[in-house]
């Protein structure tokens, strides 16, 4: 009698049936990872990512600083048209998203498509809220959570986002608001 072998995974991808998915092939690839029964956080990283991180990070105080400078310019320029999150006493805005808190989910959907259609990206990372999406067996519902999620609206951050870029932005934002009042 022969020995059988444990069949090789296979890819869940429609677009590659039938691809072999053993370590040393391309295990890590989207192609070969599986859906997860639960959830989980998003915490992997190559090592070229932790390559580059680990040269990044003697530049984070320069990071930052530009980073902060760009948050200051969108809370003096959006002050009045949105909300942002008050940090509580002892704690630090170490400003790597720049959320913004706006009426409506359609105030938000308005103000995306707006900043899209100029070739600007804003994401949605806090939507929608964790209770919506399956990820217990608790049967529970969050109104709170639920509700800022969809008012949520993240816009670009990063140290070369140029005042001319932030300022373009800002205009975009405020006129959408505007023209909703």
């Amino acid at each position: 009698a022969h020995a059988r072998r444990a069949p090789a995974r296979t890819t869940r991808s429609q677009s590659r049936p039938g691809r072999q998915c053993r370590p040393g092939s391309g295990w890590a690839t989207p192609a070969c990872r599986r859906p997860t029964p639960s959830g989980g956080i998003n915490g992997k990283m190559s090592e070229v990512h932790a390559a580059m991180g680990l040269c990044n990070l003697e530049h984070w105080e320069e990071i930052e600083e530009k980073r902060r400078i760009i948050w200051g310019q969108y809370r003096s320029g959006l002050n009045g048209y949105v909300r942002f999150q008050a940090w509580p006493e002892g704690s630090t805005n170490n400003c790597s998203y720049a959320p913004i808190l706006l009426r409506d989910e359609l105030q938000v959907k308005a103000v995306q498509a707006a900043l899209t259609s100029c070739g600007i990206e804003s994401r949605r990372y806090f939507w929608p809220s964790l209770d919506e999406v399956g990820y217990s067996s608790l049967n529970v519902s969050c109104p709170v959570s639920r509700n800022l999620s969809n008012q949520i609206l993240c816009l670009p951050i990063y140290p070369d986002l140029s005042s001319l870029d932030v300022a373009k932005i800002i205009e975009v934002v405020a006129g959408i608001i505007d023209a909703g009042k």
